[in-house]
């Protein structure tokens, strides 16, 4: 801990205060420099080995970079939602849902509670990104809020704009996938993209280059108007789980959210991206998988969706590179060579007074 290391240094101080009394040329000052230099160079390898994040008590977001998630939802079933409460620290996320029960307030009554929900998170994200400025957001928040509550939520007193961007620049950071799998869908919605199997919406997406874990995402909506099964199989040699099998039971969505045409970015009503969007992560199921490397170099993942029949529905296959964690390999290498070589000169300057000892007796 990070008091083993300040102890360390305290005794060092003392130790070179008292050798300062002593005569720079008598062999007990400089075994006495030699303890306080090995014990400096121990506490510097117990400091790299603890955690260096960051963190405080004072700003709402100040917990965000310390803390990380023991767990997290195996299927998002409101994406946005699900994904920033993973990466809120548990103060915070109390705080959070005090907001939304503020935001549910001031929600329009006909508007669903968890398309209002999507549809601001969204909103937010889109914000942070740069794609809309704050006069669009607000238009599109009169949607869903009342004018009252629009002021209100903008100008919130714990989740405000600097909040909103901490909380999504984390979780872009820990969760690229995700976040490249939305886009790809608001992109496919922008040019009318026609899809690819007649009554199912199917895509995944996996982190490039892989650390510690891998976060696989896969987006499944039903488009047809019955409910319909199918199981999602995730294979991989390289990763564990090496096998992976989960059916799902896909409900109608509430309306075809899917367009045949282009899709303006912002509109009146909920005839565009931001509201298709909405619409579409409400309606339809998100897998989160976690994929542990068990080597580094070229790994391959694949991904199968299957009727219950066992029938290949459709298949893809991922290509991602694993490299170990550099960072924390140095500071680990370079925490046990401080100890290996504090704990050497320590001994050594024990062993060296004992024998002065012993040959003075």
């Amino acid at each position: 801990s990070h008091n083993t290391a300040l102890w360390m240094g305290i005794l060092a101080t003392l130790i070179s205060g008292a050798v300062a009394f002593l005569d720079s040329d008598s062999k007990i000052a400089q075994r006495g420099l030699l303890a306080s230099a090995s014990l400096v160079t121990m506490a510097f390898g117990q400091h790299l080995s603890t955690r260096n994040r960051k963190f405080n008590m004072v700003t709402d977001d100040g917990l965000l970079s310390a803390y990380v998630a023991p767990i997290h939802p195996s299927t998002l079933d409101m994406a946005y939602n699900e994904m920033l409460r993973t990466q809120m620290d548990p103060l915070l996320r109390s705080k959070f849902e005090d907001f939304l029960q503020d935001f549910e307030s001031f929600s329009r009554e006909e508007v669903d509670r968890e398309f209002g929900r999507e549809k601001f998170l969204m909103l937010m994200h889109r914000r942070y990104k740069g794609s809309i400025d704050r006069s669009t957001t607000s238009i599109e928040l009169t949607e869903i809020l009342t004018d009252e509550g629009v002021q209100s939520i903008l100008e919130h007193k714990v989740f405000n704009e600097g909040l909103w961007d901490s909380l999504f620049a984390r979780s872009i950071r820990t969760n690229p996938a995700f976040y490249r799998l939305i886009e790809r869908l608001e992109q496919d919605l922008a040019v009318g993209k026609k899809v690819d199997m007649d009554g199912l919406l199917f895509d995944v997406d996996l982190e490039n280059i892989v650390t510690e874990k891998a976060n696989l995402f896969c987006y499944i909506h039903n488009l047809s108007d019955e409910e319909r099964a199918v199981v999602l199989r995730v294979h991989s040699p390289d990763f564990r789980p090496h096998d992976l099998a989960l059916r799902y039971n896909l409900q109608p969505g509430e309306q075809s959210w899917w367009p045949n045409e282009a899709v303006p970015v912002s509109s009146e009503g909920d005839d565009d991206i931001i509201g298709r969007m909405s619409g579409l992560l409400r309606d339809g199921t998100i897998a989160w998988q976690t994929l542990l490397p068990e080597r580094t170099g070229e790994a391959s993942v694949s991904i199968r969706l299957e009727n219950t029949s066992g029938d290949l529905l459709v298949g893809r296959q991922i290509n991602v590179r694993v490299r170990p964690e550099f960072v924390n390999w140095l500071r680990n290498t370079s925490s046990l060579t401080s100890y290996l070589i504090g704990s050497i000169g320590l001994a050594g300057s024990i062993i060296f007074q004992l024998m002065a000892v012993l040959a003075t007796a």
